[in-house]
């Protein structure tokens, strides 16, 4: 066989495999617990605490993680309440919000379901972090994340475009020293998230 013959057949061979209608993708699936349940994660640290010479104590810190299991298949069509209540443009080539708004609104959405002002409520809170932060090595990484989810500008000056305005606002008055409290009266003294918190710090 020359070498143009077998050029031939090797071009009609791949012309015959790109034009094949077989369908090379897998499709979705899911695993269904039609009887329900839950899938939970539970991270935690203890440490012992002495009380006397026979007496000890621990001390048990836990973060638990729980997640529904699917029932049936419209399950994977809804989203959850915060975010189905926002119209997001999904698309890949626009972003509607910065993912610190989300967060925001989502904070906000938690706090309103608790019965207090979620917006002024948080907004007070990023005023009193920027005025007194409790990032300071006392507070450890817990003071850490919790300054950072408070400062609109992720604690470096720079600020999403897409974030709504009033929320550095609250971080700008709490630099400058104006009293959170009355800027922000719609939220009552022990409302915020620092005021919940900072017993704990």
């Amino acid at each position: 066989m020359t070498f143009w013959e077998s050029f031939k057949w090797f071009t009609l061979t791949q012309l015959l495999i790109t034009s094949s209608d077989v369908n090379v993708d897998r499709t979705k699936r899911w695993i269904m617990y039609p009887g329900g349940g839950q899938a939970k994660v539970v991270l935690g640290i203890a440490w012992p605490v002495k009380l006397g010479s026979k007496q000890a104590m621990s001390c048990t810190v836990n973060f638990q993680f729980e997640f529904q299991e699917p029932q049936n298949f419209s399950i994977f069509h809804q989203w959850p309440p915060i975010i189905r209540t926002r119209s997001l443009d999904y698309s890949n080539t626009k972003r509607e919000s910065s993912d610190r708004m989300i967060a925001y609104q989502s904070m906000e959405t938690v706090l309103t379901s608790y019965g207090m002002n979620g917006r002024a409520c948080l907004l007070r809170g990023i005023c009193e972090n920027a005025m007194d932060s409790v990032h300071h090595d006392g507070n450890g990484i817990l003071g850490e994340l919790l300054h950072i989810f408070l400062s609109p500008d992720y604690g470096d000056g720079e600020v999403d475009t897409d974030l709504d305005p009033v929320y550095v606002d609250a971080q700008q008055a709490g630099y400058y020293g104006v009293d959170c409290l009355s800027l922000y009266p719609n939220c009552p003294y022990g409302s915020t998230v620092l005021d919940v918190i900072s017993a704990f710090l």
